[in-house]
């Protein structure tokens, strides 16, 4: 289910950056079915798992696929670049996802 969610997150974050997607009519539309699919997903997934020990583990995990998807897609498919300082943002908040849930 995180793969399917991952591929979501990809096409949303795609949506997001393309400006002439964001220009069409049916942006918003799209968009909020895309994310209602996701959190779907979301809650499926949690109650199939059914173990707050194994939901935490998990969202470890999907709190990582969506970070690194909103990072990746832009510097792949639109040219952004990153300056130090937006690097060590990201370095700073990699450590603080990996702190808070690996903490318990």
């Amino acid at each position: 289910m995180l793969v399917l969610a991952g591929i979501l997150y990809v096409f949303a974050a795609y949506m997001s950056y393309s400006e002439g997607m964001r220009r069409e009519w049916w942006y918003v539309p799209l968009a909020v079915f895309v994310g209602t699919i996701a959190s779907t997903i979301w809650f499926w997934t949690v109650r199939y798992i059914d173990d707050k020990d194994r939901i935490y583990v998990y969202t470890m995990f999907w709190d990582f696929v969506l970070c690194a998807v909103y990072f990746v897609v832009p510097l792949l498919w639109f040219g952004v670049k990153l300056d130090r300082w937006q690097l060590c943002g990201l370095l700073l908040m990699i450590i603080g996802l990996a702190v808070i849930k690996l903490r318990s």
